[in-house]
């Protein structure tokens, strides 16, 4: 077989040049849209990705949309919340969608409430996850 037409080594060295200077904006809507644009925010970091919270110099835009419900049928003393929702990568200078994941969890607690944040906490970690998995 011919070689091929490329060098894998400067190509692997330029994507993570590239991903370097990737800056992405988040955006959360639904349920707890802060707390789940928070918990993104801090997993796309921890991933070393670079998130700018000014979305017109943002190279694309995570969009996550959750919605919390509670589980109506709880064990004695704890309260359950399940979590499903998506999250888009969006590019800015087209509008087009370059990928979509989406995720469901369910977490407990005594409280209710924070059953409901601990799983949009959790949906958002997943989420995050899955997208900064995108840029490896």
């Amino acid at each position: 077989a011919p070689p091929p037409p490329y060098d894998i080594r400067a190509a692997i060295g330029e994507f993570s040049s590239l991903r370097a200077d990737l800056k992405l904006a988040v955006r959360a809507g639904g349920d707890a849209p802060k707390a789940v644009e928070a918990e993104t925010i801090q997993a796309l970091t921890r991933a070393g990705l670079w998130v700018t919270p000014d979305e017109a110099a943002a190279d694309a835009v995570v969009i996550c949309r959750v919605q919390v419900e509670d589980v109506p049928r709880s064990a004695p003393g704890w309260h359950y919340a399940r979590a499903h929702g998506a999250a888009g990568v969006r590019d800015t200078a087209d509008g087009r969608t370059a990928a979509t994941f989406s995720a469901q969890v369910r977490e407990a607690h005594v409280e209710a409430d924070e059953a409901r944040k601990k799983a949009a906490r959790a949906l958002a970690a997943k989420l995050a996850a899955s997208v900064a998995a995108l840029f490896q």
